[in-house]
């Protein structure tokens, strides 16, 4: 259950335009490297189901993409909650941790149902595109993004910034690159193997 924190009124610093440059330049480069995955891929890599992962690079294109509007969800409702600067004072730098624990080898997959919603690459990428500008349009001028707060379920995240929101969208999308890089170096993978 996602929870709101409740409103408090101490001062705390607003990001800088080079931290937003920064989230930015990750934002892209998650974006990047997803297209560049998926991009070029045949109908039979990607529907391949590979023997080590549940799903296929359709059903993990299409979670990345969906993802990538519905987390933005969360910060349009940390935005509509109003500003929490103690709280959020108290999470400046957690966006390091959230790297480190998205994209470390030991962290275990979330488990998800593919929705059959975007069922071609063509669709999965359109969709992936727009929400990914939205995204990158809302992190570049929304101001004081790091002044709103909302808690993510998993307790090895808890409370986030919409800033630092922002980045989880972007090391999900990493992170689900990884579960594609792993089912393309399958053996059986159509057209041979891929190494990233």
């Amino acid at each position: 259950m996602l929870v709101l924190l409740p409103l408090f009124t101490a001062p705390a610093a607003a990001q800088t335009p080079g931290e937003i440059d920064t989230l930015q330049k990750a934002m892209r480069t998650a974006g990047e490297t997803f297209r560049g995955l998926v991009q070029n891929l045949t109908d039979e890599q990607w529907n391949f189901l590979s023997s080590g992962s549940p799903h296929t690079i359709g059903h993990v294109a299409e979670h990345v993409a969906l993802s990538e509007n519905d987390l933005q969800r969360i910060v349009d409702r940390a935005i509509q909650a109003g500003q929490v600067p103690d709280a959020a004072k108290s999470l400046q730098g957690k966006e390091d941790k959230i790297r480190d624990l998205m994209l470390s080898p030991d962290t275990a997959a979330e488990s998800y149902k593919p929705r059959n919603k975007l069922n071609t690459k063509a669709e999965a990428l359109e969709y992936f595109n727009r929400a990914h500008n939205r995204a990158l349009q809302g992190a570049s001028k929304t101001p004081d993004l790091d002044l709103y707060v909302f808690r993510h379920p998993h307790p090895d995240y808890s409370d986030l910034t919409a800033l630092q929101w922002y980045y989880y969208i972007a090391y999900h999308n990493l992170r689900h690159c990884k579960q594609i890089e792993a089912i393309m170096a399958d053996a059986n993978f159509p057209g041979g193997p891929r190494k990233p």
